[in-house]
């Protein structure tokens, strides 16, 4: 009886000091699971690394910045994945900007980086205007319905443009131009050409008007319907 609890208790031993072995050299070669190491970003006060840009940083790796009228509505919401303050300038990298019209209309500009000039409005941050560069999109959302579907699903209500150039808005101002090449989509028409200027006129009453979209210099256009509607809401020179 006591050679078969010998025997037992060996073995167990054997199995025990086999599997440890196995565990440890396991544990060595396997990836480790749930540990993340940050991307190396600049530590705060670094000179900038910016091509022709002198000063300290000040780095985050992602962000929103919302701006709010004096009546609390939301106004506009700048968002981005990466910034770098330098004095009043922040480098942001993939910014979308959105402005919310008081009537509804959304306005949404994307790029692959940009530069904004900020000012501090009772310890918050507030975005006067900048510049976006790098594959420049503007979406209008005419729509006014503050239930809607994602613009996807009804494209008819959107305006469209894509530019190669830099754009710049102002915030205030609610302006948008640029001098670059444009390509404009809409139900109404498509356009092509150079230079573009868009401005927005929000009334006493808080109804939207969009006051200018105007095309410097037009290679082309292939109107689709509504031709009095859309030449009463576009300029369009020869060129």
């Amino acid at each position: 009886m006591k050679r078969r609890i010998t025997i037992v208790l060996v073995t167990f031993g054997v199995l025990l000091l086999a599997f440890l072995a196995y565990y440890l050299a396991s544990e060595r070669f396997l990836p480790k699971v749930g540990r993340f190491t940050p991307p190396d970003t600049p530590e705060t006060g670094q000179p900038s690394k910016i091509p022709g840009v002198e000063g300290r940083i000040s780095p985050v790796r992602g962000g929103v910045i919302y701006q709010h009228d004096k009546d609390h509505r939301l106004r506009a919401k700048y968002s981005f994945s990466k910034s770098e303050k330098v004095g009043d300038k922040l480098y942001l990298t993939e910014p979308m900007v959105e402005w919310f019209l008081r009537g509804g209309e959304i306005s949404i500009l994307r790029a692959e980086r940009g530069i904004v000039t900020t000012k501090d409005v009772g310890g918050q941050t507030k975005i006067v205007n900048g510049e976006l560069k790098g594959n420049v999109r503007i979406v209008m959302d005419r729509s006014t319905t503050a239930e809607r579907l994602p613009l996807d699903e009804r494209p008819d209500e959107a305006i469209k443009i894509f530019i190669d150039d830099v754009v710049y808005f102002d915030n205030d101002l609610l302006m948008i131009r640029s001098a670059g090449r444009i390509r404009v989509y809409s139900r109404e028409a498509d356009i092509f050409g150079r230079g573009l200027r868009i401005s927005w006129s929000e009334g006493k009453r808080g109804k939207p008007q969009l006051r200018e979209l105007k095309i410097t210099h037009g290679n082309h256009m292939v109107i689709r319907e509504g031709q009095d509607r859309f030449m009463n809401e576009m300029t369009l020179p020869g060129g």
